[in-house]
C-alpha cells in the first residue's frame, strides 16, 4: 500500500534487509555479552571482553559494508543507513571492548542525580546489558535514570510534567509539523536538476542558491535524526515506555549561541562518547606538560572532527556503492543520469569536517574577544550570526558531497503536502 511506502520513504531504517539480520543478531550478542561482563571485575572479564571484540567487530563491519539491499534498485540512502549501523556498531565495540580496559569503574546508571551500584543480580545484570548496548546518547529505559557518561542537557533534564496522554498528543503534533518541514526542504531541491557527475554540482551556482541548499542540507539532517526518533518514541510510550526516557535527540540547534556551542552541547551526541575516546587514546602520547591546555583542547577539536570526517567519508562511500553493479548492468546509456562511481577519499566532505576546528578556533581568537565588550542581545546576535554565517558557508561543501552521493536523487517523503496544495502530486511513491 501507499501509506507503507510512504513510512518507509521517511524511516530509511525500516528498510533494513533481511539478509542482514543474521550478521546483526550475532554482532548485537557479542556486545550483549560484552556489556553483561562489565558487572563482573577482574581480569577473565576483561579477556573475554577482548575476545568478543573480534565478532563483534567482523559481524558489524559485514553489516554496514556487505553487499546486502543490492536488490537493483538505487536506494542511496539504505547504503548509507546500513553502513551507519556498522560503522556505529564498530565505534561502540572499540568502547565496551576495548576502551573500558582503561576505565577504572565501568558505566553506572545515575537515578534522580545519585549514582547507582553495579547490579549483582541476573535479572538486574541482564537489564542492565540491555539498557547500556542500547543507550545512543545516555539516555537510559528506566524512570529518572540516565547513564554516567549522558550529555549535560540529559543529566539535567527537568522531568516532564505532562501526562502520557499529553505528551502524546505534542509529539504526535511535532512528528506531523517536523514532516511538512521535510516535505517543503524536499520540494525546495527538488526544484533544481541535480547532476551528481559534475564535480561542483553546488559551488557552481550562484551565492544566493548555494546558501538555500546549505541551509536544505542541514534542516534535512536534523529532521533525518529527530523524525524516525519521533516515530520510535511514540511507538514506545503507547507500548508503555516513560516519557522521561524520550528525550529529544538534538538539543535545540537553532538557538545555538555560537559554533561552540552548536557542535559541543546542540548536536547530536551519537557519536559523541566514541569520538571523545578515540580522542583521549590519541592524547594519551602526547604529554601534558608538551603543549598548554588551549592547544590540548584545539588538537582534540581536529582529532575528533578528522575522526567524523573519515566516518562520513565511508557513510557516503557505501551511498555510491550499490550504484556500481546499476551502472555496470545499464552501460553507457544510463551514466548521464546516475552518479558517477568516485574513490573512496571525497574532498568536500574533508573541507567541511577539517575546516570546523578552524572556524573554532578564529572563533575563540578573534570574534569572542571582540564581541566581549559588547553587552546583553548584541552580543549574543554577533556571535550567533558568525557562528551561522560559518555554518551555512562550509556547508555548501557537505552540500555537494551529498549531492555527488545521489542522496538527493530519491525523494524523502512518500507523501507531499507542499506538492499535493502545490501542483496536486500528492504521492511521490
Amino acid at each position: 500500500m501507499r501509506w507503507q511506502l510512504a513510512v518507509l520513504q521517511v524511516v530509511p531504517s525500516l528498510r533494513y534487509p533481511p539478509p542482514a539480520f543474521p550478521s546483526t543478531y550475532i554482532a548485537t550478542l557479542s556486545l550483549f555479552v560484552a556489556c553483561f561482563s562489565l558487572t563482573y571485575p577482574g581480569r577473565a572479564s576483561a579477556i573475554l571482553r577482548v575476545l568478543l571484540a573480534f565478532p563483534a567487530a567482523y559481524f558489524w563491519y559485514d553489516v554496514g559494508f556487505g553487499r546486502y539491499g543490492y536488490d537493483g534498485r538505487v536506494y542511496p540512502s539504505v547504503g548509507l543507513g546500513m553502513a551507519f549501523m556498522g560503522i556505529y556498531g564498530l565505534m561502540r565495540t572499540f568502547d565496551i571492548c576495548i576502551a573500558s580496559l582503561w576505565d577504572d569503574n565501568p558505566p553506572r546508571w545515575v537515578k534522580s542525580g545519585k549514582p547507582v551500584a553495579l547490579p549483582t543480580t541476573l535479572q538486574g545484570r541482564a537489564l542492565y546489558s540491555i539498557d547500556l548496548l542500547t543507550s545512543v546518547r545516555g539516555a537510559s529505559w528506566l524512570r529518572d535514570t540516565a547513564w554516567d557518561w549522558s550529555p549535560r542537557y540529559i543529566l539535567t533534564a527537568p522531568r516532564p510534567k505532562t501526562n502520557r496522554l499529553q505528551w502524546l498528543a505534542k509529539n504526535i503534533a511535532s512528528f506531523i509539523l517536523q514532516h511538512i518541514a521535510l516535505d517543503l526542504v524536499d520540494t525546495i531541491h527538488h526544484m533544481h536538476e541535480w547532476f551528481p557527475r559534475e564535480p561542483h554540482p553546488v559551488i557552481s551556482l550562484s551565492i544566493p542558491e548555494q546558501l538555500v541548499y546549505s541551509l536544505c542540507v542541514l534542516s534535512e539532517h536534523i529532521l533525518s535524526i529527530t523524525i524516525p526518533a519521533h516515530l520510535y518514541s511514540i511507538l514506545f510510550v503507547c507500548l508503555g515506555s516513560d516519557i522521561g526516557s524520550w528525550l529529544p535527540m538534538l538539543d535545540q540547534p537553532f538557538q545555538s549561541t555560537s559554533l561552540q556551542d552548536f557542535w559541543t552541547h546542540r548536536w547530536h551526541h551519537i557519536f559523541r562518547r566514541s569520538f571523545d575516546r578515540m580522542a583521549a587514546v590519541v592524547l594519551f602520547f602526547v604529554p601534558t606538560k608538551a603543549i598548554s591546555p588551549f592547544a590540548r583542547n584545539l588538537l582534540r577539536a581536529i582529532i575528533i572532527f578528522g575522526f567524523s570526517a573519515t566516518l562520513h567519508i565511508f557513510l557516503l562511500h557505501r551511498a555510491y556503492h550499490p550504484l556500481q553493479s546499476v551502472i555496470a548492468s545499464l552501460g553507457n546509456s544510463g551514466l548521464s543520469t546516475l552518479p558517477h562511481v568516485r574513490p573512496l577519499l571525497d574532498s568536500s566532505t574533508l573541507k567541511f569536517y577539517l575546516s570546523q576546528p578552524l572556524g573554532l578556533l578564529f572563533e575563540r581568537a578573534v570574534i569572542f574577544p571582540i564581541t566581549a565588550q559588547f553587552r546583553g542581545p548584541l552580543r549574543s546576535t554577533l556571535r550567533r550570526a558568525y557562528a551561522w554565517a560559518f555554518l551555512l558557508n562550509s556547508g555548501r561543501w557537505w552540500c555537494e558531497a551529498w549531492v555527488r552521493a545521489g542522496l538527493w536523487e530519491e525523494p524523502h517523503v512518500g507523501f507531499s503536502v507542499v506538492r499535493g496544495l502545490w501542483k496536486g502530486q500528492w504521492w511521490l511513491v
